[in-house]
C-alpha cells in the first residue's frame, strides 16, 4: 500500500482501537440507553459508525475503480498527508451536524453487534483504498453533504475524524448517563 494510505489507516486504526477501548468499559445497562430526546445511545452512535465506514468504502470502491479504467496517473508525492488535511472541522463537536437519512441509526444492532460489524467495515474500507493505492488520490473528488468537495485521501482521513467525533459524543452520553438516576 502506498505510504500516504499506511499513514491514514495508522490514523484510522487508532480511532477504531481508542473507540473500542472506550465502548468495552461502559457499563452495559448504559449501552442502548439514551441520555435525552433527539439523543442518541452509544449503540446507536456505534451502528451510525457501521453505516457510515460501509457507505464510504462502497464509495471509495466505486471512485477509485473509476481512477484506475481512467487511467489517473502514479502518485509521485510521498511525503505525510494528515497534517495537511483539515480534520479539526470534523472533530470539532461545537459545530452540530445532522446525520442524512441513510445514515441515522436504525437501532437493529446492539452496541456488540455494532463492534463486530465495524470491524467488518474497516476491512472492507482498507479493500477499497487498494483499489486506488498508488494512484493520486488527490486528483479523486466526490463532495460530501456538508464539507463539500473531498479527495480520496481526506475521505479516508474523514473516516477516522468521524470516529473521533463519534468517540467524544460517547464519552459525553456516558457522563450524562451516569448523573443520571435509574429505576
Amino acid at each position: 500500500m502506498h505510504p500516504r494510505l499506511v499513514e491514514l489507516f495508522v490514523y484510522v486504526d487508532q480511532e477504531h482501537a481508542d473507540l473500542t477501548g472506550t465502548v468495552q468499559k461502559v457499563p452495559a445497562p448504559l449501552l442502548p440507553e439514551s441520555p435525552g430526546p433527539e439523543r442518541w445511545s452509544v449503540a446507536q452512535v456505534l451502528e451510525h459508525l457501521v453505516l457510515t465506514e460501509r457507505q464510504i468504502a462502497r464509495l471509495l470502491a466505486r471512485l477509485f475503480s473509476d481512477a484506475v479504467a481512467k487511467h489517473l496517473p502514479a502518485e509521485t508525492d510521498t511525503r505525510p498527508i494528515l497534517a495537511a488535511i483539515d480534520t479539526r472541522r470534523i472533530t470539532d463537536r461545537s459545530i452540530r451536524s445532522v446525520a442524512i437519512e441513510s445514515l441515522r441509526p436504525p437501532g437493529e444492532l446492539t452496541a456488540a453487534e455494532s463492534l463486530e460489524a465495524l470491524a467488518a467495515a474497516r476491512v472492507a474500507l482498507e479493500e477499497s483504498a487498494r483499489i486506488g493505492s498508488g494512484l493520486a488520490l488527490t486528483q479523486v473528488v466526490y463532495p460530501h453533504p456538508t464539507l463539500g468537495p473531498l479527495n480520496g485521501y481526506e475521505w479516508l482521513a474523514f473516516v477516522g475524524a468521524h470516529m473521533a467525533r463519534h468517540h467524544e459524543q460517547i464519552r459525553e452520553t456516558v457522563r450524562l448517563l451516569s448523573r443520571m438516576p435509574y429505576q
